[in-house]
């Protein structure tokens, strides 16, 4: 099996032929932008 798929926001043309499984795209900005330790030691902006 081989398919066409539009990937508009990468700008480009995925083919995908056989049992190809493909990853998420990626956010703008990374959510570890905003982990941070806190003056006492605590680990703060996880959820």
């Amino acid at each position: 099996m081989t398919d066409v798929a539009l990937s508009a926001g990468a700008g480009f043309v995925v083919i995908l032929a056989g049992k190809i499984m493909l990853m998420p795209g990626m956010p703008a900005a990374s959510r570890a932008h905003d982990i941070d330790v806190d003056a006492d030691g605590n680990v703060i902006g996880v959820y």
